[in-house]
C-alpha cells in the first residue's frame, strides 16, 4: 500500500478538538475501513511553530514583480490573450502569499508543503502523526488549526 499526502484545515476551540472534528468528518465521508490517505488515518498530531520568517520572500517579490511589468507590456485593446490570463493568475497566487490579507495563512501552508515535500522527520510516517500549525482564525471565539502530512492509502 501506498501513501498520499493531506492538507486540512479546521476551527475548534483547540488543536486536538480541531483535529478529531476533522477526522471524524474524513471517516464520515472516506469510510473507517483504513487506507483513505486522508487525515482519517491519523490518531495524533504534533504542532509544528511556524513563523513568517521561515519562508523567503524575495524570490515571491521578485516574481510578483515580474509578472506585473509583462502584464504592463500588453498593449491596451489587445485581441485577449492566454498568456495574460496564466500572468494574471500567476499575480493573485504570489500577492496573495506577499500582500495579501491571509498571507500568513496561505505562507504556512507554503512551508507545510514544503515540510512534505522534505520529507520532514516529524510529519513523514504515514503510520506517525499529523503537523499542525495555528493559523490566523477569522472567526470571533473559534482558533483555526492546518494539519498536514502523509497517511496510507
Amino acid at each position: 500500500m501506498g501513501a498520499c499526502d493531506f492538507m486540512d484545515q479546521g476551527y475548534g476551540s483547540d488543536p486536538q478538538n480541531a483535529f478529531g472534528l476533522l477526522v471524524e468528518e474524513a471517516q464520515y465521508e472516506n469510510g473507517h475501513g483504513g487506507y483513505t490517505g486522508t487525515i482519517a488515518e491519523k490518531r495524533d498530531f504534533v504542532v509544528i511553530e511556524f513563523d513568517e520568517s521561515l519562508i523567503d520572500l524575495a524570490p515571491l517579490r521578485e516574481h510578483l514583480k515580474v509578472a506585473r511589468t509583462a502584464l504592463k507590456a500588453i498593449p491596451e485593446g489587445q485581441p485577449a490573450w492566454k498568456g495574460a490570463s496564466r500572468i494574471e493568475a500567476t499575480i493573485r497566487r504570489y500577492a496573495g502569499l506577499v500582500e495579501g490579507p491571509d498571507r500568513f495563512n496561505r505562507l504556512a501552508e507554503t512551508y507545510a508543503d514544503r515540510l512534505i515535500d522534505a520529507s520532514d522527520s516529524r510529519i513523514e510516517d504515514k503510520w506517525g502523526p499529523a503537523g499542525c500549525i495555528e493559523l490566523k482564525s477569522d472567526r470571533k471565539g473559534q482558533r483555526l488549526f492546518l494539519f498536514f502530512g502523509v497517511a496510507s492509502s
